[in-house]
């Protein structure tokens, strides 16, 4: 992890294999990048899907990795060279839960936990960057303890 000209942390670009055990380098990077909450759980929940999504999908033999704090705000980008994919285009449709398992609920879920995601198709890569805030929003936060997220169940 590095602190760059502007005060903020961020990773190199990490080369990760295209397996779900890469999963465990981004949770590393993202607990050192930004500690560890419930905002960074979060952001870690829309990775591993993500993640999965490129293992299951992408068709890539290369993948990269980085994670960024900026202030109060967490980015993670994903660089792969599969298969041309823009998922902040991908049309999200409401499904019955009988029809979940054919496909759609893990970008649903990414796009819960983002505050927003940005696509980029560049040097043949598709390169997804994901933007997560690392402050409670109020939809977040514990009606009981305010400040505080929720307890866990």
């Amino acid at each position: 992890m590095n602190t760059n000209e502007s005060g903020s942390l961020d990773s190199a670009h990490t080369s990760v294999p295209i397996e779900l055990s890469a999963f465990d380098t981004v949770k590393e990077a993202v607990f050192a990048a930004a500690g560890d909450s419930h905002e960074t759980r979060q952001a870690l929940l829309a990775c591993d899907e993500a993640l999965s999504n490129l293992v299951y999908y992408s068709g890539a033999s290369s993948l990269d990795f980085a994670c960024r704090t900026d202030g109060d705000r967490l980015s993670v980008s994903f660089s792969d060279n599969g298969v041309p994919f823009d998922s902040t285009a991908a049309i999200s449709e409401n499904k019955e839960f009988e029809q979940l398992d054919n496909g759609g609920m893990g970008l649903n879920l990414i796009r819960r936990c983002v505050s927003s995601m940005r696509y980029e198709r560049k040097e043949d890569r598709n390169i997804l960057t994901l933007f997560f805030p690392l402050t409670p929003s109020s939809e977040h936060l514990d009606p009981e303890h305010p400040g505080e997220p929720p307890a866990e169940i």
